[in-house]
């Protein structure tokens, strides 16, 4: 969930402290270590202290939303994660981030031709 008063780091770090598994990672510093690591990865280290705003107030482009949208869900480490209309930049971005046997990443995109799916593993 993205709120417009927090920025991009504490939207980020608010999900890897509520959701990241204490057993897998210790401490505190090791949760802003990864986030720092999710928003280097996706890009988003430029705007880490910028406000996520609204559409009406300003703040993130669209783009930005769908990349620190991607970084929420990624903070939890999950095993898995399902994305919809993924655009194929993020996917070069997200192969990066998923380490062997530890994420199963299946994109679909729709054309007038066929369906491409791809799986890593």
């Amino acid at each position: 969930m993205q709120s417009p008063e927090l920025t991009v780091r504490e939207t980020i770090l608010y999900s890897a402290m509520l959701r990241l598994d204490n057993d897998a990672v210790k401490s505190d510093d090791e949760k802003v270590a990864f986030v720092t690591y999710l928003m280097k990865t996706l890009e988003l280290l430029p705007f880490a202290d910028s406000l996520v705003g609204t559409s009406e107030s300003g703040g993130l482009s669209f783009e930005q939303k769908k990349r620190l949208s991607i970084a929420v869900e990624l903070a939890a480490s999950p095993s898995v994660i399902f994305l919809d209309e993924v655009c194929i930049n993020y996917a070069d971005v997200l192969y990066k981030i998923a380490l062997p046997d530890s994420v199963d990443l299946t994109f679909f995109q729709k054309s007038q031709q066929a369906d491409l799916t791809q799986e890593v593993r």
